[in-house]
């Protein structure tokens, strides 16, 4: 089974941080260094053998960003990173992509306790080709008929497909069903 051999990984995790009076401060801490001062557009250039950033200031990009909460996409990412040394992003191209001018419309964040990678299980290679979301907990009668599959974005091609996913669950494919080896 995907997340532990119980599907349950991520509840263990949780539990685990919320019994440790120390794990949830230490964790926090280490978010917000790795947060430092928030999201910034810089260029990166070399000046006597030194890396130094030059600082942008790009509205078009600024309000994009922003358009889709940006800020608050990048945190949940930076906590769940934390937690499970991976986060999952979902990406949604806007209608351009109809006439040919693409763009990604926004980046949502999907929480990793209802994502895990999938391959068809008719696919000889072992590299994830979609990403199923759902209640993995499975409290709802109906949790297996609302998943929804999204391919996984292709860095090669990132306008293929108007709706994917790029994530890392961590995990290594453990369990089969519905057609799916789930990773």
């Amino acid at each position: 089974m995907p997340y532990g051999s119980n599907n349950d990984l991520d509840e263990i995790i949780r539990e685990v941080i919320q019994n440790n009076y120390i794990a949830p401060g230490l964790l926090k801490r280490k978010t917000e260094l790795l947060w430092g001062l928030g999201p910034r557009l810089y260029i990166e250039t070399f000046e006597n053998n030194r890396i130094v950033k030059n600082w942008l200031d790009d509205k078009e990009i600024w309000d994009w960003f922003e358009a889709f909460k940006g800020e608050e996409y990048l945190l949940n990412c930076a906590v769940d990173y934390q937690h499970v040394q991976g986060a999952f992003t979902k990406f949604e191209l806007n209608k351009g992509s109809r006439i040919g001018k693409p763009m990604i419309k926004k980046s949502e964040h999907i929480q990793h306790s209802k994502s895990r990678q999938a391959r068809k299980m008719s696919d000889t290679n072992s590299k994830p080709t979609h990403v199923i979301v759902t209640d993995w907990n499975l409290k709802t009668a109906n949790s297996i008929e609302l998943a929804r599959v999204y391919p996984i974005f292709d860095y090669l091609n990132p306008f293929l497909y108007p709706n994917s996913i790029i994530g890392n669950s961590g995990t290594c494919c453990m369990g089969v069903g519905s057609g799916f080896c789930y990773l």
